[in-house]
């Protein structure tokens, strides 16, 4: 479930984001800035695991409007629209721009997603963010994925929900812990690679 819940997501952490924090991009890029290197780490957490790991999601390669994002040897081809954020090639939206609560569009594999959530404050281990969207993607099946997204950080929040084999409800979330530009830790202390 874990491919599933960062696919599409999901570095030193900036920290919190003032309400007035000025904004660095413009349109979905404001939402889900995909800038080449940026990465974000995640705390993934299973319902049905004592223990949490780390999953880092990266953007490994930009080529115009076209992105990579790795998530270990997981790979998903982002698109940034003027509307949104589009998963290629299934053509789906991952997050139309800019989210209005009650908006509703197609996704990849038969999903339909909808805005549940604006102007929400969430705290996280990478901070406290005011300004965001959540948005809830449900599947044919039943599973449901649902992410937050806060402005110039993208997503911070993902809990995905599935029936098993056996018929419960097995749950995983990924909580962000720290986004941004890589760092260098060298002997001289630690530096942007920027």
């Amino acid at each position: 479930m874990v491919g599933l819940l960062l696919a599409g997501a999901c570095g030193g952490g900036r920290g919190a984001q003032s309400p007035g924090a000025q904004a660095q991009h413009s349109g979905a890029l404001h939402w889900y800035p995909l800038d080449a290197g940026m990465q974000w780490v995640f705390t993934v957490r299973d319902s049905e695991l004592d223990q949490g790991m780390m999953s880092i999601a990266k953007v490994a390669a930009a080529s115009g409007d076209t992105v990579t994002l790795r998530t270990g040897s997981d790979a998903t081809t982002l698109r940034v629209a003027p509307d949104g954020i589009v998963r290629e090639p299934a053509g789906g939206y991952l997050l139309k721009t800019p989210p209005r609560l009650g908006d509703k569009w197609p996704a990849a594999e038969g999903a339909n997603v909808e805005v549940v959530e604006v102007d929400a404050h969430v705290t996280v281990d990478a901070g406290s963010f005011d300004g965001c969207a959540r948005t809830r993607e449900r599947f044919p099946d039943g599973s449901t994925i649902e992410r937050t997204f806060c402005p110039e950080v993208g997503p911070v929040l993902i809990a995905a929900s599935a029936m098993t084999e056996q018929g419960s409800m097995a749950s995983t979330t990924a909580t962000l812990r720290s986004f941004g530009m890589p760092q260098d830790l060298g002997a001289e202390g630690l530096k942007s690679t920027k």
